[in-house]
């Protein structure tokens, strides 16, 4: 009995081994801008688009060091059992500016590269945008930076 459970266990784990080598590869997805290599660009579009996502990930590495920092903030704030209402709602003020500024961002960013495609690219793009549920140039994000209890408050 021991010994055909062993097997029978043995058997489904080289199953489940080979059939997820089968799969198909999995792109890298870390890969900043992994989509826009799909597009056949040229090696000018290719080196633009490379210093504009240095330049634009240096700006938004500093902004979500801020947000960060706002963040712990806040969480320090919160955890003391005498809140003040004004310096809550003016770190709250100031998080939700920083997010306005990085999602303006975001969008130039989006459009400065936008305006480096041809209009086939252009095209190849989109169809690859309604193909994977409009995610676009910011690729499959699998969940929350950070996660919100009830309250609103970071965890």
């Amino acid at each position: 009995m021991k010994n055909s459970l062993i097997g029978i266990f043995l058997i489904a784990f080289v199953f489940m081994l080979f059939s997820e080598a089968s799969a198909q590869p999995r792109r890298e997805r870390n890969e900043p801008g992994w989509r826009l290599k799909e597009l056949n660009l040229t090696k000018e579009q290719e080196a633009k688009i490379d210093e504009l996502m240095d330049t634009h990930r240096k700006e938004m590495s500093t902004l979500r060091d801020e947000l960060d920092r706002l963040r712990i903030d806040k969480r320090a704030m919160v955890r003391d059992t005498k809140i003040q209402k004004d310096a809550y709602m003016s770190l709250e003020k100031k998080m939700s500016s920083l997010r306005e500024k990085m999602s303006l961002m975001r969008a130039e960013h989006r459009m400065d590269i936008h305006g480096l495609l041809t209009d086939e690219q252009r095209e190849q793009f989109q169809k690859g945008i309604d193909g994977r549920g409009g995610r676009g140039f910011r690729g499959d994000r699998d969940g929350a930076r950070f996660r919100m209890n009830r309250m609103g408050f970071c965890r």
